[in-house]
Formats: structure tokens, C-alpha cells, sequence
């Protein structure tokens, strides 16, 4: 799932003429400690005094903003697991674990997942822990195509025209954010 979606953004991205770069890319470009490491995309991070890491199911770069993808087919729980994760990035970002440990200075995160319901439930989850239930930094976006690789449609790069949701701002289109 997480493949096809970044496959599907990054056609998106190079038909816009906009540059691409892979987790690949991006580790090449991370220091050295972090290129070192077993897993390097397992982030360290602690929360509530626990050392914890969180892992994207993908990670990218379109233009100069960086993204990690969560690909969620309804497996994990929302308030133990995915709850632990959205605080994990918010973590990760407030603190500059990310500009640390990866040498980049700007992350967002998407969420794609493939029922509604569910969205909203992550989505509520996020507003409870931002501040005044508000965060830009993460998108969101459902289609049930996501949950079956054999349903999947061809990828065209219509996730990077698509609208991402937001709570409490206007929805994320990357081709339009990938600059700021």
C-alpha cells in the first residue's frame, strides 16, 4: 500500500517537473551515525520518559519539503498504536529530532487509510493532543482501493492533485505545498 501510493505521488511529482527524492535519497543525504545504523528510518524519540522510535512506511521528499507516509489498512488501534505514532512525529518535529537525525529541518505526515470512519477517528485523535485541535502538519486521505493491492488502480499521480485532509485547515494538495 505504501508503495503504490508513494509511486503514485512521485509520477505525480516528476509529471509537475517538480524534483522527487526517495527515502534512499534522503538517508544518503543524513549523517553518518544515522546512515550507520541497522534500521536508520526507526527515529528515536522518547515519550512520557520511554524510549520509543517511530518507523514511516515510507519516507520522501517533493521539492523541499519532506514527508512521511503512514499507511494504515485498520490492523493497529488508534488510541494505543496510532495515537502513540501521531505524538511520535509531533515529537519528533518539536524537538528536532528530525533535523538531527535525518539532517532535515521540515517534515509532514500522511495518513492513508482505507475507511472513512476510521480517518476520523485518527483525525479526532490528532485534534485532542494539537493545539486548539488544529495541526497543518499532518494530512489525510481515504480510499478503499488502498486496502487490496489486486483493486489498486494503475497509478496516474492523481495523489499529488488530490486533497489531503487536515483538522482545522483547509485541505493539503502537495503539488500546491511542496514549496513551503
Amino acid at each position: 500500500m505504501a508503495s503504490d501510493i508513494a509511486i503514485d505521488i512521485e509520477i505525480g511529482a516528476r509529471k509537475a517537473g517538480v524534483s522527487f527524492k526517495s527515502h534512499v535519497d534522503i538517508l544518503s543525504a543524513a549523517p553518518l551515525s544515522t546512515r550507520m545504523q541497522k534500521k536508520p528510518l526507526k527515529i528515536p524519540v522518547t515519550l512520557s520518559g520511554v524510549r520509543t522510535f517511530v518507523e514511516p512506511d515510507a519516507l520522501f521528499s517533493i521539492g523541499e519539503r519532506v514527508f512521511a507516509l503512514e499507511a494504515d489498512k485498520g490492523t493497529e488501534p488508534v488510541k494505543s498504536t496510532i495515537a502513540q505514532k501521531i505524538l511520535a512525529y509531533r515529537e519528533i518535529v518539536a524537538s528536532g529530532i528530525i533535523d538531527e537525525y535525518l539532517g532535515i529541518n521540515n517534515l509532514r505526515v500522511l495518513f492513508a487509510t482505507t475507511s472513512r470512519k476510521r480517518m476520523h477517528h485518527v483525525m479526532d485523535e490528532l485534534a485532542k493532543v494539537a493545539r486548539n485541535g488544529k495541526s497543518t502538519m499532518f494530512g489525510f486521505r481515504v480510499e478503499d482501493a488502498f486496502d487490496d493491492f489486486l483493486k489498486s488502480p494503475m497509478p496516474t499521480g492523481r495523489l499529488f492533485t488530490a486533497p489531503w485532509e487536515r483538522v482545522g485547515h483547509p485541505d493539503l494538495i502537495l503539488a500546491e505545498a511542496t514549496t513551503t
